[in-house]
C-alpha cells in the first residue's frame, strides 16, 4: 500500500518554503524567467510529485484487475476508479491539477520565444511517456492525446469483447484488413496476437498520426501497414468532418447538420478492388469494418474482392434494425456470406459474417 506521508510532506515541504520566501520578501529563484520556471518546475513537480505519485502507482498496479469502470453521466466518458488506496490516489490528483495550473501560469508570463520552446518541450516529453496495457499476449503501449485516447487504451479489451475474441481466432500467417482503425487497437493487437499481417487504413489526419505513434512505440511498424485513406465505392476526393484538437473520436464524411465537428479535411477515398487490382495490396482474409455510416459503401466497393474465396471473414458493427444495417446482411448474403456471430452493445452489434459453404 502506497504511504501518502512522504508525497504529503514533500508538498508540505515545498509550500512552507514558498511561504517562507514570501514573509522574508526574497525569492529562491525569479518565476518570470525560464530558469525560475524550470527551477520551479523541476523541484516542485518532478520532485515531490514523481516520488510520492510513482510509489503510489507502484503499489496499486499488481491490484489492476480489481479495476471498476463506471459511466459518467455528465460527460459520458468512462471514469475509471480503484478500490485500493483510492484517497491516496485522489489528493494525488487534486494536487497534480493545481500544479498543473501554476504551470500553466509561469508559462503565460514568459516572452513568447521562452514560452514557445519550454512549451514545445513539455508537451513532446508527455507524448513521450505512453500508457501501457497488459493484453493476455503481451504489453500494448499507447500515445497519450486527449481523455480519448487514455479510454481507448484502458478500454482495449472491455469496450467490444466479441471483437477480441474474434481477433483471437484468426489463422496463422493471415492478412487482417482493419477499416476505420482510428488509434490503431485492433491492429496493434492483431499485430501482437497473430503473426497475421494488418493493413490499418484512418482517413482523419490526427488519428493516423496516433495510428503511426502507436505502432512506433510497440515496434509494430514493420508488421502493421497504416494508410490515410477512407474506403467507400468509389475512388474520390471527399470532404472527412472532423476537428485535429478532438482525437481518437469518431468522424464521418457524411457531414450531417448535427454533428459536434465543424472542421473539413480532404481526404482520398479508395476501393478495396482498387487497391488490389492496381496497388498490389494483399488480400484480406478478415475485415473490420467500422465507419459511421459508411459500411455499405465499403462492401460496394469490394465486389470483386468478396467474390475471391480468400476472403473468410467480416467483422462490422452494424444497427441491425435500421435500413442500412438490413441493406449490408442483404448485400453480404448474395455475395455468400452469412451472420455467424453477433454480440450486441449499446444501440448496435458487432456481426460477424462467414462465408456460406456450399
Amino acid at each position: 500500500m502506497a504511504d501518502c506521508g512522504s508525497w504529503a510532506q514533500g508538498v508540505a515541504g515545498t509550500g512552507a518554503r514558498r511561504r517562507a520566501s514570501r514573509v522574508s520578501g526574497t525569492k529562491e529563484q525569479d518565476g518570470n524567467t525560464l530558469e525560475g520556471l524550470i527551477f520551479e518546475a523541476r523541484r516542485a513537480y518532478f520532485g515531490a510529485a514523481r516520488q510520492g505519485f510513482d510509489a503510489a502507482r507502484v503499489a496499486v498496479q499488481p491490484r489492476l484487475p480489481v479495476r471498476v469502470t463506471r459511466a459518467d453521466p455528465v460527460t459520458t466518458e468512462l471514469r475509471e476508479t480503484t478500490t485500493p488506496n483510492d484517497d491516496c490516489d485522489r489528493e494525488h490528483t487534486r494536487w497534480l491539477k493545481k500544479e498543473f495550473a501554476v504551470l500553466r501560469h509561469h508559462l503565460s508570463r514568459l516572452q513568447d520565444r521562452s514560452r514557445a520552446s519550454l512549451q514545445s518541450v513539455l508537451a513532446q516529453k508527455l507524448l513521450e511517456e505512453p500508457y501501457t496495457v497488459e493484453t493476455p499476449v503481451g504489453s500494448l503501449s499507447f500515445v497519450l492525446l486527449g481523455r480519448t485516447t487514455a479510454f481507448r487504451a484502458t478500454s482495449l479489451l472491455t469496450k467490444q469483447p466479441a471483437t477480441i475474441q474474434w481477433i483471437d481466432s484468426f489463422r496463422p500467417g493471415s492478412v487482417f484488413w482493419d477499416v476505420g482503425a482510428n488509434v490503431g487497437g485492433y491492429s496493434l493487437y492483431a499485430a501482437l496476437r497473430t503473426d497475421a499481417k494488418v493493413v490499418a487504413f484512418e482517413p482523419a489526419a490526427v488519428n493516423y498520426f496516433l495510428l503511426a505513434a502507436n505502432c512506433e512505440v510497440n515496434r509494430l511498424s514493420a508488421r502493421v501497414d497504416c494508410l490515410p485513406l477512407g474506403l467507400g465505392e468509389t475512388e474520390e476526393l471527399a470532404q472527412l468532418t472532423v476537428s485535429q484538437f478532438a482525437p481518437a473520436k469518431s468522424f464521418s464524411f457524411l457531414g450531417r447538420r448535427h454533428d459536434q465537428f465543424q472542421g473539413k479535411q480532404a481526404t482520398l477515398i479508395a476501393t478495396m478492388d482498387q487497391l488490389i487490382d492496381e496497388y498490389g495490396l494483399a488480400c484480406p482474409d478478415y475485415v473490420k469494418i467500422d465507419v459511421p455510416g459508411m459500411a455499405d459503401a465499403v462492401i460496394r466497393g469490394a465486389a470483386k474482392t468478396l467474390q475471391r474465396g480468400h476472403v473468410r471473414e467480416l467483422h462490422i458493427e452494424v444497427q441491425e434494425n435500421s435500413a442500412r444495417g438490413s441493406r449490408i446482411i442483404e448485400m453480404l448474403h448474395r455475395t455468400g456470406f452469412v451472420v455467424a456471430r453477433r454480440d450486441a452493445h449499446g444501440g448496435s452489434s458487432d456481426l460477424t459474417f462467414a462465408r456460406q459453404v456450399v
